[in-house]
């Protein structure tokens, strides 16, 4: 999106714009960092442009670039809500609900991020998404794995894929 706005001549006028628009260098945490910033001028979104990329910014950039961090961290907790739905609907327990353990840094350190999650959750199921309930998983790929290994032990001696 930045990309596009410095060459329609938007944002940044006049100035130069080689290391924003190296792909992958405005990542996650400058994201976390200008959505969090509650001063008046947006001084840590200040920060980061000219710290990081020695770029000016107006008030109004930066306005923009607080609501636009917004929009893109909805969209990835709402592209997480989409996969606990279908895991969800998958195992069947919509009606009972659920718990969830979740991992990872968004998730973890991301301010708002969980909450995102919920409300795509209700968003998607209706006030049955109330039911599932997503909290922090310590080592969750190390769970995972081992859940996964339990589970397919309780298969193979049920006679359930004998072969696994």
């Amino acid at each position: 999106v930045l990309c596009e706005l410095i060459d329609e001549g938007v944002v940044f006028l006049g100035q130069n714009t080689y290391k924003l628009e190296k792909s992958y260098s405005l990542d996650t945490a400058f994201l976390s960092l200008m959505e969090s910033d509650q001063t008046d001028e947006l001084l840590t979104v200040v920060g980061i442009f000219t710290h990081f990329f020695q770029l000016e910014t107006t008030l109004a950039e930066r306005q923009f670039f607080r609501a636009l961090a917004r929009l893109i961290s909805r969209r990835a907790s709402r592209l997480s809500a989409c996969g606990i739905a279908a895991l969800v609907n998958k195992m069947g327990c919509l009606e009972e609900g659920c718990s969830v353990g979740a991992d990872g840094s968004l998730y973890n350190k991301y301010p708002g991020f969980a909450e995102r999650i919920h409300e795509g959750l209700v968003d998607i199921f209706g006030e049955k998404g109330r039911n599932i309930t997503t909290h922090h998983a310590e080592d969750g790929s190390g769970v995972g794995s081992a859940i996964i290994a339990a589970m397919t032990q309780r298969r193979k001696e049920a006679g359930i894929h004998p072969n696994l």
